[in-house]
Formats: structure tokens, sequence, C-alpha cells
């Protein structure tokens, strides 16, 4: 994240190393890079696999510019691609608990992943939609089926404190097998997948694995706001819906603490418990608002 210019806790500070976010994703690329390389030749020349593109985004943090650039300027047209495999913060596997977001972005294929998670030795968190604030929103966008590899929120994204040291490499090669497993799938499959548009945001109840609680909000995508965060969609029967929060609010403050990032508010849950109840700002249609939340457990 260089030099903390945006979206970071402080700002304008130290070097921020990130090797969660998102160097975890930038070498899980590199490591599956090599190996579907070796599959390839063992498959020899006749074989009838798909091609694999291997491509890091710059920009995610300043609002997604690298893969939108990319969807708008395509060296394979979108058609011909089945599907986008997506890591985004992949070095802090916990507990052997990884969500995978997107399930539900082509036509059967929560289905068709289904024994790849069984098999990873992972317990895996599934959501239909995709991450809507990385890089497979933009695929999305324009009809390419998205997986988006997630292990969590955590105290040091976007902070200097995010570095090597506190990735679990062990974890991040369980994680790298089973999208191995799922990449050789999608290649040796003649039948391409057919893009779906599920509803916004995770299940009721799913759990992201970075607090005791969750909210059921999906940020805006590359808002730079000057304070609060955009909500772009809420989920059914979660916190947030329950509370009367809607699609288009602005969340301004948390029980009177400003909201300055998403990480301000992944340190706000992770003070609280089921049950509690917090008053949340909003804004909306140019008035502030004031809603009381019940907060949920995160896992249902």
């Amino acid at each position: 994240n260089g030099y903390g210019m945006f979206g970071t806790d402080p700002s304008n500070g130290p070097l921020y190393p990130g090797a969660d976010d998102n160097a975890s994703g930038t070498a899980g690329m590199l490591v599956l890079a090599k190996k579907l390389a070796e599959h390839y030749g063992e498959l020899g020349d006749g074989a009838s696999a798909r091609s694999v593109l291997f491509i890091a985004f710059d920009a995610e943090e300043r609002g997604l510019h690298g893969s939108r650039h990319f969807t708008e300027n395509p060296t394979v047209p979108p058609e011909q691609m089945t599907a986008l495999l997506n890591m985004d913060m992949i070095g802090r596997l916990r507990s052997n608990k990884l969500s995978v977001l997107g399930v539900g972005t082509a036509e059967g294929l929560e289905d068709r992943l289904r024994p790849h998670f069984e098999n990873s030795g992972l317990t895996v968190a599934v959501t239909p939609a995709g991450s809507g604030r990385s890089d497979d929103a933009n695929f999305n966008r324009v009809g390419v089926p998205g997986l988006h590899f997630f292990t969590g929120m955590h105290p040091e994204y976007t902070s200097p404190a995010d570095q090597a040291y506190t990735v679990n490499p062990v974890g991040a090669a369980k994680i790298l097998d089973l999208m191995y497993g799922i990449a050789v799938d999608l290649v040796s499959s003649p039948t391409q997948l057919v893009h779906a548009a599920p509803a916004a945001g995770p299940r009721p109840g799913a759990s992201r694995g970075y607090a005791p609680v969750r909210l059921g909000i999906q940020p805006g995508l590359g808002e730079e706001l000057e304070t609060g965060i955009l909500i772009e969609a809420v989920s059914e029967g979660t916190s947030a819906a329950d509370g009367g929060i809607k699609g288009g609010d602005v969340m301004l403050s948390w029980n009177g603490t400003q909201l300055e990032s998403m990480r301000t508010l992944v340190e706000m849950l992770q003070q609280h418990k089921a049950g509690d109840i917090v008053k949340i700002k909003v804004k909306r249609d140019g008035q502030e608002v004031e809603l009381p939340v019940t907060l949920k457990a995160s896992g249902g």
C-alpha cells in the first residue's frame, strides 16, 4: 500500500508492507502459475484444456482502476472467459476457515465447487454474490463469473502492522491446493460457465471470520468520501437490514465514533458481541439519521 496515501490508518505515514493485503494474493498467483504450468506440461501439446491468463491488477485500493481498465480493454473478449479466480487477502487463515464469495455468479457453480470444498480440509463459508469491492466485481459487471478467496479482516488491515510475520504460509498453501483443484476442473471442462447475477451481499448469517458480530453491508466501490462509508447494498435478515440501514446510505458514526474507513468499522465490530445495541448515524437524502442496530452473531 505504499506510504499510506489512501485508505490507510494513519495516512501519509511509514511504508505499508501489505503482507496479507495483498502480497499474499500476488504470491499465490505465482505459485498457481508454476503448478498449472507443470500440469499443462504433463497434458502435452495435444490436450484441449482451456488457456489460463495470470494477471495482477494495480490500483485496487484507489477504486479497482486496474481491473476496470482491463475489463474495458480486454486482451480476451469477456464472452470467451469462463471464470476469474481472485485472491485478495489469503494470508491469514485462522482455524482453517476460508470465505469464498461469488459461488452464485454462474449457473450450477456452487454444486460444482462443493466436492472441492469438502475434500479441502477447510471450513468454507460461501457467499452467492461476489465481494463487491475487489477486482472480481469488474469481471462480474461484464458477465464473467468471479470467485473471490478471502481469509478475513484483521486489525492489521491497511496499516503498517501488516507485516510478513503475521502471514500463515501453511494456511495459504492449503488454499492454493483448493484453488489448483478448482482451476484444473474448470480448464478441463468443454462446457463454459453461464454467468448469473445473484442477489447482492452475503447470505444472512454468513461469517467473514473477522469479528464475533456481522453488520451485513456491501460497501460502495471506488468512492472516495471525506468521511463515512457508502453502502451499496444490504443483505436481507442481517443486523443492518433489521436496523433500517439501506443501500445508498452513508454510515457516518458508530456510537459516536467517526467511521473513517472500513478498517474503523472492523475495529468497532470486534469490540461487540451478539445482542449488543449500537447507535449508527447515517446520511440519507441529505439528512442525518441515527438508527439503533441490534448486532447478530457473524456465524449465524
